[in-house]
């Protein structure tokens, strides 16, 4: 029988995984199936908007040890489906995500994420960063000229946006602060 994997000191259940970008036909039952060849899994939850029964685009899946989910991110993170890129990261506590997610304005539309990366990586270890597009054209999606960048550490955040906020990247002068949460909203 598989070893249960404890919560870690800092209260993350390094078995659990959010998954982001789900197309909206997976259902619960799919997203199990696209789990199960990585290991024993404790419970999928698919996240649906409880007035339309439609999925909200992300889930979660707890494996029953650490080892198996860190396959699956290995395996899953950025695979494509349907038309969708997943991203698959360990479930951070929810006040966790939400005070070291920063938002980014002011990007120039020749601004790639290696560039967005690469300017906030010597801040510390980024979990996760996207730049938003408009996606009203597919086949041309134009930069909104906004990202996210969320950091592993807290601390590495404040840094960041410290020392980023109000300066320049490339030819454009970028704002940084830390995302809204939903009880800002």
């Amino acid at each position: 029988m598989e070893e249960q994997t404890p919560v870690s000191t800092d209260g993350v259940d390094d078995a659990k995984l959010i998954v982001n970008y789900l197309p909206p036909t997976l259902t619960e039952e799919g997203l199990r199936n696209l789990f199960a060849p990585y290991g024993q899994i404790d419970y999928v939850k698919l996240i649906i908007n409880r007035y339309t029964g439609q999925s909200l685009g992300y889930g979660f899946v707890r494996f029953t040890n650490a080892q198996s989910a860190q396959n699956a991110i290995h395996e899953l993170h950025n695979f494509k489906i349907e038309n969708k890129t997943l991203k698959v990261n360990v479930a951070r506590p929810s006040a966790q995500s939400q005070t070291t997610n920063l938002y980014v304005s002011g990007l120039g539309q020749q601004i790639t994420k290696s560039d967005l990366d690469a300017a906030f990586s010597p801040y510390g270890k980024i979990a996760d960063s996207k730049i938003l597009f408009d996606m009203s054209r597919p086949s041309q999606p134009v930069s909104r000229g906004i990202a996210f960048v969320r950091f592993a550490e807290r601390e590495d955040a404040e840094r960041a946006v410290s020392q980023l906020n109000d300066t320049i990247l490339r030819t454009s002068r970028i704002k940084v602060k830390f995302a809204d949460t939903q009880m800002d909203k």
